[in-house]
């Protein structure tokens, strides 16, 4: 999240500022439409099906790196 841009940051176990960020996205609506598009883009852009696979692989070929373990 990118605040102000992407969405509103609420601190954690705080009802009350979660209460008045969704009042200010509620009375801005293009407030709100702004952020939820800004952030599809942002996810859009940064998670692509490619960046997926390659971080799978990563991760396999890390896996396949490690030495193997003996069965008993």
């Amino acid at each position: 999240v990118v605040e102000g841009r992407t969405g509103i940051f609420v601190p954690q176990g705080d009802p009350e500022a979660m209460r008045d960020a969704i009042r200010y996205l509620w009375a801005h609506p293009e407030v709100a439409a702004r952020m939820g598009q800004e952030g599809r883009r942002r996810v859009e852009a940064r998670h692509t099906i490619d960046q997926f696979a390659e971080t799978v692989r990563g991760v396999v070929e890390g896996v396949i790196a490690q030495p193997r373990l003996a069965v008993s």
